[in-house]
């Protein structure tokens, strides 16, 4: 098992050459995965399972440790995990389902009591799935037919009274501006926030994904006359399904982010995608948006759990993961 730095046409095949596809389909995305470890990101190939660790966008010394895919019974997570506790380096397991979590504890618990004295799991929501990760059919949101979609055809129709939006494909507008695609988004208002925000790296490493891997990505570049107002940006598919990797807009338009998404889903469609995984939500309000308006088809609940061992303790402790969830007890190990 050697950690390898991560390429992502080499990326692409490696998660794609697993006896099993997980549910979530960010597990086998390059796209969702260089952004994720944007400051640096290994892949872990060994015992008929592959995972990519990642260091945390937003904290120092913290690796993210995704699940397994593949065979996916512990012993690659566990390395893993030793690789990483080695070197010094707070540990969390991240996007594991809801109903695999308990599963997953009891196969470190079993491994690793005999190596640690003491170590707990603490569920954090400090990432972008506080709320279940979304995924819509493209064929449902462009058709809007139904009381279930009457939100959705009002709002859509909304835009397109008021406005007249031009949606400029993605390639089609790179080509246009040439090596000036990236600063010419930059200086849009819906962009320029961005920058000054925490989350400008994200869109610079997209950016500069793009420019590597055209190939991967497709997606719109909304104008209302010369003035850009959106942006939408997929990934390739996996099978049919896609993950959407940006969908902003300004947000005096009222309602244009529903116009994006479905004019997204239109495109998609065309290319032969079925389904947009449109990722979590770190809010309430978000989640129910993506609930209410666009009627996802299915949905994973997804949990992290932040690892911590610690050697100078002689017993196991009981640690509640989440009462909301589940309780795990760690067995005690007296002397």
């Amino acid at each position: 098992m050697v950690p390898t730095d991560l390429n992502l046409y080499k990326l692409r095949d490696e998660l794609l050459e697993v006896s099993k596809l997980s549910q979530d389909t960010c597990l086998h995305s390059p796209s969702y995965i260089a952004l994720t470890g944007r400051k640096s990101a290994k892949l872990f190939s060994g015992y008929g399972s592959k995972l990519v660790t990642c260091h945390h966008p937003n904290k120092d010394k913290t690796i993210l440790v995704l699940p397994e895919i593949g065979e996916a019974n512990g012993t690659l997570l566990n390395r893993a995990i030793l690789h990483y506790i080695a070197a010094d380096m707070q540990v969390q397991l991240v996007r594991v389902q809801h109903d695999y979590m308990s599963t997953l504890i009891q196969e470190i618990l079993f491994q690793q009591e005999r190596r640690y004295h003491d170590f707990s799991f603490q569920v954090e929501k400090r990432l972008d799935w506080a709320y279940p990760v979304r995924i819509f059919d493209c064929e449902r949101v462009i058709e809007r037919k139904g009381k279930d979609f009457e939100r959705l055809r009002r709002r859509y129709n909304h835009v397109t009274t008021n406005h007249t939006i031009d949606c400029v494909p993605l390639d089609e507008f790179r080509h246009k501006h040439q090596s000036e695609w990236v600063d010419t988004l930059f200086k849009s208002p819906i962009l320029e926030q961005k920058v000054k925000s925490m989350d400008s790296d994200y869109y610079y490493k997209l950016f500069e994904l793009i420019e590597h891997y055209p190939d991967f990505y497709d997606g719109l570049v909304f104008f209302d006359r010369d003035q850009c107002v959106g942006l939408s940006i997929w990934e390739a598919p996996i099978n049919t399904e896609s993950v959407s990797l940006v969908n902003i807009c300004n947000l005096n338009y009222q309602y244009l982010s529903i116009f994006q998404v479905v004019q997204s889903c239109i495109k998609a469609k065309e290319n032969g995608i079925g389904f947009l995984n449109f990722g979590g939500s770190e809010t309430e309000g978000l989640d129910r948006f993506k609930r209410s308006i666009f009627k996802p088809v299915r949905s994973l609940t997804l949990l992290s759990a932040q690892i911590m061992f610690d050697t100078h303790r002689g017993r196991l402790r009981t640690h509640n993961i989440n009462p909301a969830f589940s309780t795990i007890s760690a067995l005690e190990n007296r002397p």
